[in-house]
């Protein structure tokens, strides 16, 4: 265990959370977790290329899922079918993966990067970058632009409780908002180069996490 206090970038002490260690997977670096119904934590990794699942219970991770030439997942999400969506790199592939099953190659995006997935009314959509950032709207072996960004990587994304998608950009920190029509516009300019996450609550309220 431990936290309790957490320093902000102006130099303020403040308290903070406290901070369990439930699992070691031996990798230098975790980019991003998914869980399903049953509680199962999924942990992407960021230098091999790898996957690993954490059940409800267990501090043992174990390995489900190597890349081989991908080098990076940088995204991960369980799907309405049950099952798991990896998003690699550097050659933009979106990976199908069922456990006891071989993992298929479910799309080729024709980006370097698949930096996050989302399910939205039960379609799969991928923020993706390298050269120029896209939102994509995925199905097997097809992928649909839905919008095509000035920035090289739309790094993050986000369901809004009336069906909107909100994606976030790398270079100049925008949050773009894709309404259940599809028609696109600016929600936020951050004024920071990333908006590296989002999240919206139940209540409405808005979250970004910028860089």
């Amino acid at each position: 265990r431990g936290g309790g206090m957490s320093v902000t970038r102006e130099g303020t002490v403040t308290l903070g959370p406290k901070w369990e260690l439930v699992a070691d997977t031996g990798e230098q670096f975790i980019w991003e977790l998914a869980s399903d119904r049953n509680c199962t934590v999924y942990i992407g990794q960021s230098i091999e290329g790898r996957v690993y699942a954490l059940k409800s219970g267990s501090s043992t991770p174990t390995l489900i899922f190597d890349a081989e030439e991908e080098t990076k997942i940088f995204s991960v999400v369980t799907g309405p079918d049950g099952a798991l969506y990896a998003g690699t790199s550097p050659n933009g592939l979106i990976y199908r993966i069922v456990l006891g099953k071989p993992a298929e190659v479910f799309c080729k995006t024709g980006d370097l990067h698949v930096w996050s997935l989302l399910w939205l009314q039960g379609k799969l959509y991928a923020a993706t970058g390298g050269e120029q950032g896209r939102i994509l709207k995925v199905a097997k072996n097809n992928a649909e632009v839905v919008y095509q960004s000035q920035d090289p990587n739309v790094i993050s994304l986000a369901s809004g409780n009336d069906g909107s998608l909100y994606a976030g950009t790398d270079q100049n920190g925008l949050i773009y908002k894709v309404s259940a029509s599809g028609s696109v516009s600016v929600f936020y300019d951050s004024g920071e180069k990333e908006v590296h996450a989002i999240a919206v609550s139940k209540q409405g309220m808005f979250y970004a996490t910028r860089l």
